[in-house]
């Protein structure tokens, strides 16, 4: 059972295994939502969507974990570590930047009548590093959790964070083994992939149409010429004796 920590009103994956499971058993990417060295780490942040969706097929459960006070001792040392590792990582960026650019640094140099050797230059350039802790990018939070503290919760928290049809149409979605991320960079609610994002684009921008809601044309040309622009199509989705329906939107102006 996969413990899909509920944090700040989100649904988090703090598990590397469980991220991978996610992923290659269960087509659920969600959204990394840390970052190491310029690069995205866990926790996992999920859509409410797919959390409901793991919960309802036994996969996951919703659970909090106690939060751990984190003494001053541990966070300055937290801290020491954390700016060693970044002060190494910025010399190795700017160590590959003079690599790259060495050729017109010495013809400078020797415009100059600095003779010294590539090394030598190199080394001159980085003995001139000043790093400081205002340079260096600092994590927010740092939370710290006892796993074995898990509470479980109820799965009706996620509720406020979506709708019945938007839920649906994501679970419909999944069902017919495509990969569902959110849409909200494209005016949609998910976009809709035939296989894993990394290797494939998305085929269609879904915006899911709640009961009783009114939709104007306008948003019908908007969705419709949006999708057309990034090569994909615009779907609505709603409800209807409750199944999911689609209608397909194609652009055909000029």
């Amino acid at each position: 059972m996969i413990d899909i920590v509920y944090h700040s009103e989100n649904a988090f994956i703090y598990d590397v295994d469980d991220w991978e499971k996610l992923r290659k058993e269960f087509r659920l990417v969600g959204q990394l939502f840390g970052h190491n060295k310029h690069k995205s780490v866990l926790p996992l942040l999920l859509l409410p969507e797919e959390a409901l969706l793991l919960i309802e097929k036994g996969i996951g459960r919703l659970v909090s974990y106690t939060e751990e006070q984190t003494t001053n001792d541990e966070l300055e040392a937290f801290k020491k570590r954390l700016f060693e590792v970044e002060t190494e990582y910025y010399k190795e960026l700017r160590l590959k930047q003079l690599q790259q650019n060495i050729h017109k640094i010495m013809a400078g140099k020797r415009k100059k009548g600095d003779m010294r050797s590539e090394k030598e230059i190199i080394d001159g350039e980085l003995s001139k590093l000043v790093i400081n802790e205002k340079k260096l990018v600092w994590p927010i939070f740092k939370h710290k959790f006892d796993k074995n503290s898990a509470k479980l919760l109820d799965k009706d928290l996620l509720w406020k964070f979506t709708t019945l049809i938007k839920y649906e149409t994501f679970k419909n979605f999944w069902e017919r083994k495509f990969y569902i991320t959110s849409g909200a960079n494209f005016g949609g609610d998910f976009l809709v992939y035939p296989g894993d994002p990394i290797f494939y684009h998305s085929n269609y921008i879904v915006r899911c149409l709640n009961e009783n809601e009114t939709v104007y044309p306008t948003e019908l040309v908007v969705l419709g010429r949006v999708a057309t622009t990034v090569r994909k199509k615009g779907v609505i989705s709603y409800l209807q004796d409750g199944k999911v329906n689609y209608i397909t939107i194609k652009w055909f102006g000029k």
